[in-house]
C-alpha cells in the first residue's frame, strides 16, 4: 500500500481539480470528481481527507453527502441556479449549435439527478464563539462560554 499512496493522492488532487473545474464548466460533472477525491483521499491520506472534508468550498457538501447520500433544499437551489445561470451564458455566448444542445441535455440531465436524489435535513450551524476585547490588563484571551 505505500507504494500506491503517492499515486492515489495525486489521483485525488486531480480529480479535484477536475470537479473544480466542474463548478464553472456546465460538461464536467463536479460532484463525481468531489466523491471520488473523497474516496482516494479516505484510502491513501488521512490528513487530506480531512483537509477536503472541512473545507469552505466542498466540506458542506461531503458532509451532507455522507450523512444521508443527498443534498438539503438549500443545497439543491444553490445548484440549479448557478447551472441556470452556466447554461444561460453558454447559449448566449457560444455560437455553436452543438455545444448549445449539449448544455441543454447536462442541463436537463442534472436537474433529474438533483429531482431524484434524496433531500436531507440541513445541518444545524454551530454557533460563532464571541471574543471579548481587551479592555483591561487583566484580561486573558478566548471564547466566552454561554451557558
Amino acid at each position: 500500500m505505500k507504494q500506491i499512496r503517492p499515486f492515489l493522492i495525486g489521483l485525488g488532487f486531480l480529480s479535484l481539480a477536475l470537479g473544480f473545474i466542474g463548478i464553472f464548466v456546465p460538461l464536467f460533472p463536479t460532484t463525481c470528481f468531489v466523491l471520488f477525491a473523497s474516496f482516494l483521499f479516505y484510502r491513501s491520506s488521512p490528513k487530506f481527507h480531512h483537509w477536503l472534508e472541512h473545507s469552505r468550498l466542498f466540506g458542506p457538501y461531503l458532509s451532507e453527502w455522507h450523512a444521508g447520500k443527498g443534498f438539503s433544499k438549500k443545497r439543491k437551489k444553490n445548484i440549479m441556479i448557478f447551472q441556470g445561470v452556466i447554461t444561460l451564458a453558454t447559449l448566449l455566448f457560444v455560437p455553436l449549435w452543438l455545444a448549445k444542445v449539449v448544455v441543454i441535455i447536462s442541463f436537463v440531465g442534472i436537474s433529474l439527478f438533483l429531482a431524484i436524489l434524496p433531500t436531507v435535513p440541513e445541518a444545524p450551524k454551530e454557533p460563532k464563539e464571541t471574543k471579548v476585547k481587551a479592555t483591561s490588563l487583566f484580561y486573558l484571551p478566548g471564547p466566552i462560554k454561554k451557558e
